[in-house]
């Protein structure tokens, strides 16, 4: 399909759950966007899906002692190209690039947590292991990806940490963690990605206690 990621910086951006205000005196605002397509063979499919949210911050709106609002969430899992040929190779700019961009974006009971592109290092020789951190609207997000030997399976990691009184109460129900992943979305990459819904009826929560949320195979 096709995806428009839009980029904003000093302005209010418009989200699905209602408007975040950027805006700075000392800055005029600006923003950018693009469409980037992914074709069939493109689309990774995300299985072997792990998540943990934890809810600890009082200072969030509505916040009491037995409904707290998010303090972090934490993904992880596997993907997968039907493409034989995929590999890490196929997202880069060239085999001998250095860094590739990211972009991510995540919810949690329909209210987006982390929402833009970050960069990442490529590690080592053989392209497998990519590593990278940004502040996204003042959100740190961290994201790990490694791929196998043959390149054509792999694994990503992420953790989101929402800034205190940011985050969605424990109560906010239905509470659907929905996590976007496209890989090669600078400039001369190959973009390559997936989608995962975790809490819902196909990947439900393996433990709820109150104060966290745990999905584990």
């Amino acid at each position: 399909g096709t995806y428009k990621v839009a980029v904003y910086f000093g302005q209010t951006v418009t989200l699905p759950d209602g408007p975040i205000n950027l805006t700075d005196v000392l800055y005029v605002g600006s923003s950018a966007t693009s469409f980037v397509t992914i074709n069939s063979g493109r689309v990774l499919k995300f299985g072997s899906e792990q998540a943990w949210v934890n809810y600890t911050d009082a200072t969030a709106p509505g916040a009491t002692a037995s409904n707290p609002g998010l303090s972090k969430a934490e993904i992880l899992g596997s993907m997968t190209s039907s493409d034989p040929s995929f590999g890490p190779n196929s997202i880069l700019a060239s085999a001998k690039s250095n860094s590739l961009t990211a972009y991510v974006y995540a919810r949690l009971s329909g209210k987006t947590i982390a929402v833009g592109s970050i960069p990442l290092k490529v590690q080592a020789n053989e392209n497998m292991h990519w590593r990278g951190d940004a502040r996204l609207d003042g959100t740190p997000v961290e994201l790990n990806v490694d791929w196998d030997g043959s390149g054509g399976k792999g694994k990503y990691h992420v953790w989101v940490y929402p800034p205190a009184g940011s985050g969605p109460l424990y109560s906010a129900v239905p509470a659907v963690l929905g996590f976007e992943l496209i890989l090669g979305t600078g400039a001369g990459e190959h973009p390559a990605g997936g989608a995962s819904e975790i809490g819902g009826t196909e990947k439900p929560w393996t433990q709820q206690t109150g104060s966290s949320r745990v999905r584990s195979n």
